[in-house]
């Protein structure tokens, strides 16, 4: 009865370690999933950032169209020019900010995913 009760524990104890192995098998990967969704987080929140910067490219560029398109110049027909240039100016740069603007929501929501994602897997 003793041998058979000493049997039973050891079957126990080795499921246990077999059980124990798989744990740390999947807390490996776990940790493997959380450092990569980190690292996603952080990679979408440098393109926000990069975002950042063209729309602040785009107003510098707007508030100053100069450096794209000349000094507005004082004889009529070229002022006409000037202005239509202008006006393009603004719809290229309009239709870049809309984009940008669109993108980087975008990412700041991967990113706040992610970053939720890694926390998700802290809590496991």
């Amino acid at each position: 009865m003793i041998a058979t009760e000493e049997k039973a524990v050891k079957t126990s104890k080795d499921k246990i370690e077999d059980l124990e192995a798989e744990v740390k098998v999947a807390y490996t990967e776990i940790e493997y999933g959380m450092n990569h969704w980190n690292q996603l987080a952080i990679s979408r929140g440098k393109v926000r950032i990069a975002f950042d910067e063209v729309l602040k490219r785009l107003d510098e560029s707007e508030d100053n169209p100069e450096e794209h398109i000349g000094d507005k110049p004082s004889n009529a027909e070229e002022l006409k020019k000037w202005n239509a240039d202008l006006a393009l100016l603004k719809g290229y740069i309009n239709t870049i900010r809309d984009k940008m603007e669109t993108s980087q929501e975008g990412h700041k929501e991967a990113e706040d995913n992610a970053y939720a994602a890694v926390e998700n897997l802290k809590n496991l």
